[in-house]
């Protein structure tokens, strides 16, 4: 079997994710999954974080007046919910119910831009399945990303404006792999590999490798996959995986 035969095929399921009437999202600008295949929308209507059922469902609401500007949502292994907001400059992570467990960051102070310091308008959010380690990009007013330990202390930091290894334009989205030994930020221009080993104060000395353009946010679970775009609130919508031919 060729790779090409491999690739599953994808489907838009339409009028998936029924709201509340008088309900929207405004922008829609990620979506998580939890354990339980719930998804969990993170926009900047009224209702920040609206979570349905893998079916579409609507399920709950919440984060109503906790927000300044929805835009990054990540779900850990032990389903907790990590929001980044750019607009006042924090990372906070809540349980499934919306009850504020860490935050990380001053609100409605940020740095100066491009200092390197944490943060000014961060973007997403990505741990370490192993250790539990916290990497933030920051983002569209810096130029870095910052490893915290699991209590939300800041261990480093690495980057400096630019598109060689290294660098970052605006870093927009951050994954690890599975060994957490390497972390993914893209932004708007790059893809980069960075180690996770300590930086040091030469962002050329990090092992960062790798360029292509980038700017997607998704996540999977079970058989489908779920994009979100900010410009629609109709843009949130699951495709379904069939078989490989």
């Amino acid at each position: 079997m060729t790779l090409a035969a491999q690739r599953p095929s994808y489907a838009l399921v339409p009028g998936w994710g029924k709201l509340p009437d008088g309900w929207s999202f405004v922008e829609a600008t990620a979506v998580g999954v939890d354990s339980k295949d719930n998804v969990y929308v993170y926009n900047r209507g009224a209702h920040p974080v609206i979570i349905f059922d893998q079916n579409g469902k609507f399920l709950r609401s919440w984060g109503e007046g906790m927000t300044s500007r929805a835009h990054g949502i990540m779900i850990g292994p032990d389903d907790t919910v990590w929001l980044t907001d750019d607009g006042n400059h924090t990372i906070r992570q809540y349980t499934a119910d919306g009850k504020l467990l860490l935050s990380i960051g001053d609100p409605d102070k940020p740095s100066t831009a491009h200092s390197g310091k944490p943060f000014n308008r961060p973007t997403h959010v990505a741990l370490s399945p192993q250790t539990g380690d916290i990497y933030i990009s920051d983002g569209y007013g810096n130029s870095r990303v910052h490893k915290y330990d699991p209590k939300g202390r800041l261990l480093f930091s690495w980057g400096e404006p630019g598109t060689d290894p290294g660098c970052f334009n605006i870093p927009h989205n951050i994954a690890t792999d599975v060994r957490g030994s390497s972390t993914w930020p893209t932004g708007r221009t790059i893809a980069s590999r960075c180690s996770t080993r300590r930086a040091t104060t030469s962002t050329r000395s990090t092992t960062c490798t790798g360029r292509a353009p980038s700017m997607s946010t998704a996540a999977t679970a079970g058989g489908s996959s779920w994009a979100s775009s900010p410009r629609t609130s109709r843009s949130t919508q699951p495709c379904r995986t069939s078989a490989p031919v």
